[in-house]
């Protein structure tokens, strides 16, 4: 892990942050407490169980959210993109992270301590109703996901995750294929079925010609099927 510092006020993403909107002279005091950390793909940035020392802000990079199932095996509960912030369930409500944190590929985060961040909420209230609107939204998604586990089939499972996958990520240069690289155990672990049988819809699709699949890049060649463009 490195660290390097980085301007709030110049910040590319802070619009999607739950700091935005802040006063100058605010983004001035966030500045001064926030450590800018990079790490690199399959660093943990904190395990489940943990106590939370603060939030997290991504600035550059993809992050899975997890949880290790009575099972042993993994299910990701969320993918964080550029701009986002995690970490703050935990530590709104006072408890250990229920999930574990892992870069995705070399990642640029931005940590601010669970301190400065009480003195911030102090000044600016704002940010507290931010992360209350932040949180009914992660709510309402995950109650839309038990629902869709328990009566979606694989094949709608598999294109949902891809949805997922193109809505967080976007696509590259291309403007076809997702802007991830992720293994086929990852869609599994989103879909919530096993890798054998998420490799076989995949399959499907590609036979179908709706994807392409080459390595870990999917290409997207009929949008129709996801509702994007």
């Amino acid at each position: 892990m490195k660290i390097q510092h980085f301007n709030c006020q110049n910040c590319s993403v802070l619009s999607e942050s739950i700091f935005a909107g802040m006063e100058q002279s605010e983004l001035a005091s966030l500045n001064e407490f926030k450590v800018c950390k990079f790490y690199e793909k399959g660093d943990y940035l904190f395990h489940e169980g943990e106590d939370p020392k603060g939030i997290y802000c991504l600035r550059a990079g993809k992050i899975k959210v997890f949880k290790i199932g009575a099972d042993g095996k993994e299910q990701i509960t969320h993918l964080v993109h550029t701009g986002q912030n995690l970490g703050h369930r935990a530590l709104f409500a006072e408890e250990k992270f229920s999930g574990s944190a892992m870069a995705l590929e070399n990642v640029h985060v931005c940590f601010i301590p669970r301190n400065a961040l009480e003195e911030l909420t102090k000044k600016n209230p704002n940010i507290v109703w931010s992360v209350a609107k932040l949180l009914a939204k992660e709510l309402r998604e995950a109650e839309s996901s038990m629902i869709q586990l328990a009566q979606d089939s694989v094949r709608t499972r598999v294109i949902k995750a891809l949805k997922n996958l193109i809505e967080t990520y976007g696509y590259k240069n291309d403007k076809n294929t997702i802007n991830a690289e992720i293994k086929r155990q990852d869609i599994a672990d989103i879909a919530g079925a096993t890798r054998e049988s998420i490799t076989r819809q995949l399959y499907a699709l590609q036979s179908e010609n709706i994807i392409l699949l080459s390595g870990k890049k999917i290409l997207i060649l009929d949008k129709s099927i996801f509702n994007v463009t």
